[in-house]
């Protein structure tokens, strides 16, 4: 009885807490526990971008297979410096708002002179695209008809 009493004042007067007195319960503020140093945290994916020119081979809805006509920039991830794509390269790209036209809708929310229009591909078209590559997918985000 005289312990509860004890521990009743001490917790109302704050110098123990409820997670203290539970010894199921880890408190995250505590230095005794976890080693944040040993924690494994996975690393970031290797993510390259680029901007292309390509011809449009094949188109499904959300991706189309790509020959690509030139690089004309390459962005390379620094972690590994290595070129995913060159010149003449036949790929599938996802495309990551779709194949078919549509508006883009950037901020500003509603329409706005930011906005993007993607006037959708088909078969033999050129197009210039800026384009992502992480965990060997590659991904379109945005592009333009160039013919």
């Amino acid at each position: 009885m005289l312990v509860s009493l004890v521990c009743a004042i001490l917790f109302f007067s704050g110098c123990i807490t409820k997670e203290s007195l539970s010894p199921n319960t880890i408190n995250p503020n505590s230095t005794t526990g976890s080693n944040d140093s040993t924690e494994v945290i996975p690393p970031k994916p290797l993510t390259d971008s680029a901007v292309i020119r390509a011809r449009v081979l094949n188109v499904q809805t959300q991706s189309a297979r790509l020959e690509i006509l030139d690089l004309i920039s390459y962005d390379s991830d620094k972690r590994d410096g290595t070129i995913k794509l060159e010149k003449s390269d036949i790929n599938n790209f996802v495309f990551q708002w779709g194949t078919s036209a549509t508006t883009v809708d950037m901020p500003p929310l509603g329409p706005s002179n930011t906005d993007v229009n993607l006037s959708g591909i088909a078969v033999g078209d050129i197009i210039q695209a800026n384009v992502s590559i992480s965990k060997g997918e590659r991904m379109v985000y945005q592009y333009e008809k160039t013919n």
